[in-house]
């Protein structure tokens, strides 16, 4: 019911979609938001704070990418779905003035996924020091594969964002 309530909070942010095509079981976004949708038209700002930008069509992912071509410090901070980052994308993310990269790194399994966005956001122009990883941990992963995560990050000089896994059912915030 407030127009741009997201400027409320945060006049650097803005939304081009809401919800998520995923079901990722420690995720509330499906839950709360929906399916995703596409927002017609939304304020060109620095911050997109979308859950999953890269299951948009290309048609919208274009869009977004113009419109925040003109402006500094971009940043997705949701993060990009390794799963879904193509070169197509990882060429179009390089035209910005990106402050950041930010990826997701939730399980052990997904290595292949992650590394290969990895080389595809270097190989696109996108320097290793302005990518980042948020690394979930404490959801269907014991300590030693929390470590394994971070330390291969680490080693390759990406900065990992350690996410601790809260549940979705849990009463009191930090009680997990």
């Amino acid at each position: 019911d407030y127009p741009d309530a997201v400027a409320r909070h945060n006049p650097s942010a803005t939304f081009t979609t809401r919800g998520c095509p995923g079901a990722c079981a420690f995720c509330a976004v499906p839950k709360m938001e929906g399916r995703l949708v596409e927002l017609p038209d939304w304020p060109a700002r620095p911050i997109v704070c979308d859950n999953n930008v890269l299951a948009s069509s290309q048609a919208h992912f274009d869009l977004v990418v113009d419109r925040l071509k003109p402006l500094a410090g971009v940043d997705f901070n949701q993060g990009l779905d390794p799963h879904r980052l193509t070169p197509y994308h990882a060429a179009r993310l390089a035209e910005l003035n990106l402050q950041v990269a930010r990826l997701a790194w939730d399980s052990t399994e997904e290595e292949p996924f992650v590394m290969r966005a990895i080389e595809r956001l270097m190989a696109a122009g996108i320097p290793k020091s302005r990518i980042r990883c948020y690394v979930l941990i404490g959801f269907n992963d014991t300590p030693e594969d929390a470590l394994y995560r971070l330390e291969v990050l680490r080693s390759m000089g990406v900065w990992p964002n350690v996410q601790r896994y809260q549940p979705l059912t849990a009463l009191r915030l930090d009680s997990y």
